[in-house]
C-alpha cells in the first residue's frame, strides 16, 4: 500500500504544491508535470478539480498546429513532450476531440520514416523515440471521446504496422556481433557504441511492440503510462 511509504501524506502535500500557481513556474514544461502527476498516480492520489482544470489548460495550451505537443507552448512538437502530455491527460481524465484526436494520430504515424522512427519532423531516427511514439500509440485510444469500431480497426491496422517497423529498426540499432557491446542498443545503426539510457528505451519499446503485435505474457508486459514492467522480478 502507498500509506506505508514513509512521511506519505507530506509527500503527497510536497507533490500537489508543485501543481498549484505559486508553485508554477514557466521553467517548469511537459516533463514536469508528467512526472508529478505520474507520482500522483503511482500514490492513488485524487487531485482537485480546480488544479485539474488549471493543469489541462496549460498543458493544452502545448499543442502543436500539426497535431502533437511540445515541452512549453509555441515549441515545435516532439515525440517526448506529446508522450508526456498525453499521459498527463489520461491522468487527468481529460479526453481530446474528434479533429485533435484524428490529427495527433496522423502525428505520431508521420513519425515513421524509411530509415527508422524519429521524434521531430526533419529529424533523423532514434531508438528512443520508438518508445515515445509507441507508447502515445498505444495510449491514445483512452483519450478518445467516441470513436467507431470500424476506426478502431483501422487505427490498429496502422499501429502494428509502425510497431513492426520500430522492430525492424531496433534490431539494426544493437550492436554487431564484432562490437565488444554485442547485443547492446545504440541510439542508431550508425552510433559508435551504446548507452544505457537508449538501451532502456529501446528494450521497452521492443517489448511494447511484441505485447501488441504478439499478447505476448505478462511476462514481457511494460504500463505505457509508468514507463515500468507490469511484474516485479524475483
Amino acid at each position: 500500500s502507498s500509506n506505508n511509504i514513509p512521511h506519505h501524506s507530506k509527500l503527497i502535500h510536497f507533490l500537489l504544491s508543485q501543481l498549484t500557481l505559486p508553485s508554477l513556474s514557466p521553467t517548469h514544461d511537459a516533463r514536469h508535470f508528467y512526472s508529478t502527476l505520474a507520482s500522483l498516480y503511482i500514490l492513488q492520489t485524487s487531485i482537485p478539480s480546480h488544479i485539474q482544470t488549471n493543469l489541462i489548460h496549460i498543458l493544452s495550451s502545448f499543442r502543436a498546429h500539426d497535431g502533437g505537443y511540445g515541452l512549453f507552448n509555441h515549441n515545435e512538437s516532439h515525440s517526448g513532450a506529446t508522450f508526456c502530455v498525453l499521459s498527463s491527460f489520461i491522468i487527468l481524465n481529460h479526453k481530446l476531440t474528434c479533429s485533435q484526436y484524428n490529427q495527433t494520430l496522423r502525428w505520431l504515424l508521420l513519425r515513421a520514416s524509411n530509415n527508422g522512427i524519429n521524434g521531430r519532423t526533419h529529424k533523423p531516427p532514434d531508438s528512443c523515440y520508438c518508445y515515445w511514439v509507441n507508447a502515445s500509440l498505444i495510449l491514445l485510444p483512452s483519450l478518445s471521446a467516441s470513436s467507431s469500431s470500424q476506426q478502431q480497426q483501422l487505427q490498429l491496422e496502422q499501429c502494428h504496422e509502425i510497431f513492426a517497423h520500430s522492430l525492424n529498426f531496433l534490431k539494426l540499432c544493437q550492436s554487431p556481433n564484432r562490437s565488444p557491446f554485442f547485443g547492446a542498443f545504440k541510439k542508431s545503426p550508425s552510433t559508435s557504441s551504446p548507452d544505457l539510457y537508449h538501451a532502456y528505451f529501446a528494450l521497452a519499446s521492443a517489448f511494447l511492440c511484441l505485447n501488441q503485435l504478439h499478447q505476448s505474457s505478462q511476462n514481457t508486459c511494460i504500463n505505457p503510462l509508468l514507463i515500468s514492467p507490469l511484474f516485479i522480478p524475483q
